[in-house]
């Protein structure tokens, strides 16, 4: 009972991120609005100087014309910037922190199940080995009734849940 409840908790709980994804952009898209009234406000009191700006600039223009011969003729020769070989790095990088990034969730799972299979496994080789069984009781239920089985039982199904519980809201959402 206890593993269903743990399974059911860890596949709600899930959908909080998802939830709390919700909440916070109702919350950006109100202070978006707000900071787009405050811009329009500002364009309209500063539209007069925008003008006065343009014509500045036109001058500005009109005078690097009359002086680009002189600068034509002691321009530095151009020189390239950056390394191919550091650019491809970067990227190889960059693209090697997004792959882990994305496999996070999914190798944890995976190794979770690993170490819990693992420990199955073991627990079940101890139980079935000689000298460790009471004559009363069969291989199977002294598996079944070792403690490490319910914890681990408990551990495994929310962890599961969760996960799972992510991938069904994911493809709820559409994503």
């Amino acid at each position: 009972m206890l593993t269903f409840f743990s399974a059911l908790m860890g596949f709600l709980t899930s959908g909080l991120p998802s939830l709390l994804k919700f909440l916070q952009d109702r919350h950006d898209k109100a202070h978006e609005l707000a900071l787009l009234d405050r811009q329009l406000r500002m364009h309209e009191l500063l539209q007069g100087q925008r003008l006065e700006e343009l014509r500045v600039a036109g001058l500005v223009e009109q005078q690097l014309a009359q002086l680009q011969p002189a600068a034509v003729a002691y321009a530095p020769s151009p020189v390239r910037g950056g390394s191919a070989r550091l650019d491809a790095l970067a990227a190889f990088l960059t693209a090697g922190v997004n792959v882990l990034t994305a496999s996070v969730r999914p190798v944890v799972t995976y190794l979770n199940n690993a170490a819990f299979w693992a420990l199955v496994f073991a627990d079940a080789l101890a139980a079935l080995a000689p000298g460790v069984l009471r004559p009363d009781r069969g291989a199977w239920s002294a598996l079944l009734a070792s403690p490490l089985v319910d914890a681990v039982l408990v551990t495994y199904a929310s962890i599961n849940g969760y996960w799972f519980g992510t991938r069904t809201w994911q493809k709820l959402a559409g994503r």
